[in-house]
């Protein structure tokens, strides 16, 4: 599978540069790689509705109809459209599945239990073997937290390598999740380190989850919050601590955080070897 580390074409949506102005501007003058923004998308949230790819030129779309938007379906993004344009055919499945659920390893991918919720008719066990299948790696099941109104694992984890996650502070989690967390982590042979983490509680606001980067080739572009500047430093401390060799680079977001999303949320990368992927400009 390939990482975000070893990509080399990165996206946007186009309705960021509409919709959240000053967020954008920052986020465009912090980003020193080329990008291109898409305008097919019905919402900022490209890493939902975008394809998993599995190698240089094979991908895997999983179907974008999360419950949440169920009353909003003019939100939901042609996926078809927006790969076709830039040039790419995945391999479209049925299984319901956003994207920002997905957290890839190079060898196994962690996937919150809400997809039990949102593929109700197939069996657990079923539902794992056919991910398994379609992405070529091993599936590690995580607990949803009761009020997460996305369920998406890259609000809670990311991987630093197949052995080793890196995970919000477990001391922000009711007890019950935190020791079916522990449970995962145990069951999967995970190590793990903790990046800060300092939520609002909101039910929406994804303000303080500093573990939604966006990692891109040699970068890590953290997002960083208004009004928690100790936080703030900690948590680029911390990152730079755990990846020395890269160049870290925080960027404050406001209004996009408020939304439930932040850097890893509102972009999509992919490796382009032969420069089949269209610029989509």
């Amino acid at each position: 599978m390939i990482l975000d580390r070893e990509t080399n074409t990165l996206f946007f949506s186009k309705k960021i540069t509409e919709n959240h102005k000053e967020d954008w501007n920052r986020i465009r003058n912090s980003i020193n790689v080329n990008f291109h923004l898409l305008d097919q998308t019905n919402d900022i949230w490209v890493r939902d509705f975008m394809p998993i790819q599995i190698d240089d030129k094979r991908f895997v779309s999983f179907s974008y109809l999360p419950s949440y938007l169920k009353n909003d379906p003019e939100l939901i993004t042609n996926q078809k459209e927006v790969c076709q344009f830039i040039g790419i055919d995945p391999v479209y499945s049925s299984i319901k599945i956003d994207g920002g659920n997905i957290v890839k390893g190079k060898n196994r991918v962690i996937i919150l239990d809400r997809i039990f919720q949102e593929n109700s008719e197939s069996t657990p066990h079923t539902l794992v073997k056919e991910i398994e299948k379609l992405l070529e790696a091993e599936v590690l099941i995580f607990p949803t937290e009761k009020d997460d109104f996305l369920g998406h694992a890259d609000g809670m984890l990311r991987f630093m390598d197949d052995s080793i996650i890196l995970i919000n502070e477990l001391k922000v989690y009711p007890r019950n999740i935190r020791i079916l967390i522990e449970r995962a982590m145990i069951s999967n042979n995970l190590d793990y380190i903790e990046i800060p983490c300092k939520p609002e509680r909101d039910e929406i606001s994804a303000k303080g989850f500093y573990i939604n980067f966006l990692e891109f080739g040699n970068f890590i572009y953290l997002p960083t919050f208004d009004d928690l500047e100790k936080v703030n430093e900690e948590a680029i401390a911390t990152v730079s601590r755990i990846f020395p060799d890269r160049t870290i680079i925080p960027i404050l977001l406001t209004t996009i955080a408020k939304e439930g999303g932040l850097l890893n949320c509102i972009s999509w990368s992919c490796f382009s070897s032969n420069h089949h992927i269209r610029e989509a400009i």
